[in-house]
């Protein structure tokens, strides 16, 4: 299915769909959702003043793209080099160009046009300078980054063998939960392993360290909402496995199935999964979200006193006092 326009998007299966393209997309995402967690109030803020992607984020795209669309990566993302621009010395700028301009030349063949890099201090000249960036710039420390993480999880042995069994990569869906059109982009399905394949940059790609950022990053809501995402468009999923690769060296990538059971510490009971946790959380902020789209209401905190009570810790420490 083409990718379609932002004001028809139509519940479908989107396979060449770009990442711009699929933000785009007017939808309810995990993101979106995530803000709720505080309040009404904040998600309808962040739905209304988008943040613009941290230096995390575009890594993390970079490195997303070279695992599984490498061939899109020159279109999307631009290496930053030295500021083209002269100083009031007659000098070249030392700082790192943020936009690339083509200069117009060899008249209407654009492919010949010289392109520089120039800093917020240097705008070139309106109507001989033109825009040509890619959607996100990098700087030569950043792409070297993400070459390195690229091949680390490339060159894992049980990474590799999830990456070869996806028949699709960077898909994209659309569905309906109740009256809500819902998004969600799979890095990896595989149709064999019934495995939908998430990639994750991180820090600390550890099970301790890891367990705590599909809390707090809300991964596991992620993952029960893709899922739901493929079982709707009759997509046979059983697993949802994340490649977790740390961005520091060595690189090193990590395997978690966020749909498989696991025994509590004390091996007494097996608790839920991660996506059975999800898919709970998931279901109370559809609902709550909803319900402030139909009555144009998105509170924020109550505004009558409610008791509170200190943390756990502080308590106890002033007990042991």
């Amino acid at each position: 299915m083409n990718a379609p326009a932002k004001a028809k998007l139509e519940c479908g299966v989107y396979p060449e769909v770009t990442e711009s393209e699929y933000f785009s997309w007017d939808a309810v995402s995990n993101s979106r959702l995530t803000p709720l967690l505080k309040s009404p109030a904040h998600c309808r803020y962040f739905m209304d003043h988008p943040k613009p992607p941290t230096d995390a984020m575009i890594l993390g795209s970079a490195v997303d793209c070279l695992v599984f669309s490498p061939t899109w990566f020159n279109s999307r993302f631009a290496v930053a080099e030295q500021c083209y621009g002269m100083t009031q010395k007659k000098q070249r700028c030392t700082k790192t160009g943020i936009v690339r301009f083509a200069v117009a030349a060899f008249g209407n063949d654009q492919d010949r046009w010289p392109r520089h890099w120039y800093c917020s201090s240097h705008n070139p000249v309106a109507g001989t300078y033109f825009a040509c960036d890619p959607p996100n710039v990098l700087t030569a420390d950043q792409s070297s980054t993400a070459y390195a993480m690229a091949k680390a999880v490339l060159n894992h042995p049980g990474a590799s063998i999830l990456l070869d069994a996806c028949e699709e990569t960077q898909l994209s869906l659309a569905w309906r939960e109740n009256n809500l059109l819902c998004k969600g982009r799979l890095d990896g399905l595989s149709s064999e392993l019934k495995t939908i394949v998430d990639l994750k940059t991180c820090a600390d790609a550890s099970p301790e360290a890891f367990s705590r950022k599909i809390a707090d990053m809300g991964y596991h809501r992620q993952a029960a909402m893709y899922m739901r995402g493929a079982t709707f468009h009759s997509i046979d999923v059983k697993n949802y496995v994340i490649i977790a690769v740390e961005s520091e060296p060595p690189r090193a990538v990590a395997l978690y199935s966020l749909t498989e059971k696991k025994p509590d510490i004390n091996g007494m009971r097996v608790n839920p999964s991660p996506v059975e946790y999800g898919n709970h959380q998931l279901m109370r902020l559809l609902d709550l979200y909803e319900r402030c789209e139909a009555t144009g209401e998105w509170p924020s905190y109550p505004t009558s006193p409610v008791p509170i009570s200190l943390p756990a810790w502080a308590a106890n420490a002033i007990e042991r006092e």
